[in-house]
């Protein structure tokens, strides 16, 4: 298994999500400026188990 590694908008991502972990995409996505299919993408590889 590939280990990636967090950078600082996945931090941001889990961050966010720690605090409030039903928070929308697009909100994620305005929050730390990306679109909301990269916000989507990075989340679900996480959920995955590939980080």
């Amino acid at each position: 298994m590939t280990c990636l590694k967090l950078d600082s908008k996945d931090q941001q991502i889990l961050a966010l999500l720690q605090k409030n972990a039903r928070l929308p995409t697009a909100e994620i996505a305005r929050a730390v400026n990306l679109a909301r299919s990269t916000v989507q993408e990075r989340i679900r590889r996480r959920r995955a188990g590939r980080y």
